[in-house]
């Protein structure tokens, strides 16, 4: 997923994006989705505003994502996050806790100005930096594409120990190793509890689905905000949470 580049330098290149992209989504939604036709104003709202999705305090997932999300969640939720940003402001406006861990500590001051500035206090923001990879090696840390190529986020995938089993309702993977997220998250989601798992059609995450076979999911396709073109989240419901194979 992309986000729009209003540069004041690059205004007339951002403009032709900007149409490019509305109309490759109108094409995907008419001929493919015409179900979705309900978000395209607020997704033509994302393409044409030079807010982001953390000033507008929402998860970067597909719209029929979002839509689950607004009637699961719950003010009696404990969540964690892998990669925060708009969605830990939506997850803290709404349920009981938050936990996320970001890699990128400019990021994280930013996420957590803007809590202040909401007066939201039921976050626990940690930065967990990556590390270099070590060349040639097969590495389940490994980040799977640019531009984070080349490093590892070990420390970051096992944030989530620290915690107890069976301690989250809703566990978020929207960050780096992401199958390694998935592996050290697991058992930490209640039973009845739900994983969430965006761009979960990239080839990279088959494997993630095989894990999960025998777990209730529903995919979501479409269109998300600020994104240049359509793409899936998916979300398991954990009814026995279970070890997975361990990363490493």
């Amino acid at each position: 997923m992309a986000t729009i580049d209003v540069d004041d330098g690059e205004a007339e290149m951002s403009v032709s994006q900007r149409i490019r992209w509305t109309v490759r989504g109108l094409r995907h939604v008419m001929l493919r989705q015409p179900a979705s036709v309900k978000f395209i104003r607020p997704w033509l709202q994302t393409v044409w505003s030079s807010d982001s999705p953390l000033q507008r305090r929402h998860p970067w997932v597909t719209y029929p994502a979002l839509s689950w999300l607004d009637q699961n969640v719950t003010s009696t939720m404990r969540v964690f996050e892998f990669g925060s940003g708009g969605s830990t402001l939506y997850f803290a406006e709404r349920t009981a806790e938050v936990f996320s861990v970001e890699h990128d500590p400019e990021w994280h001051a930013a996420v957590c100005q803007a809590l202040s500035a909401a007066n939201l206090t039921n976050c626990h923001l940690q930065v967990t930096q990556a590390t270099a990879a070590i060349p040639g090696a097969a590495d389940p840390y490994a980040a799977e594409r640019k531009p984070e190529l080349g490093n590892r986020f070990e420390a970051y995938a096992r944030s989530i120990d620290a915690h107890p089993d069976a301690s989250f309702d809703l566990v978020v993977v929207d960050g780096w190793a992401r199958l390694a997220c998935i592996q050290h998250a697991l058992p930490k989601v209640k039973p009845g509890g739900f994983l969430l798992l965006d761009n979960s059609e990239w080839p990279e995450f088959q494997a993630a689905h095989d894990w999960l076979w025998d777990y209730s999911g529903e995919r979501f396709p479409g269109l998300g905000p600020f994104g240049a073109q359509p793409w899936e989240t998916t979300v398991w419901r954990i009814d026995h949470p279970r070890a997975l194979p361990a990363a490493a």
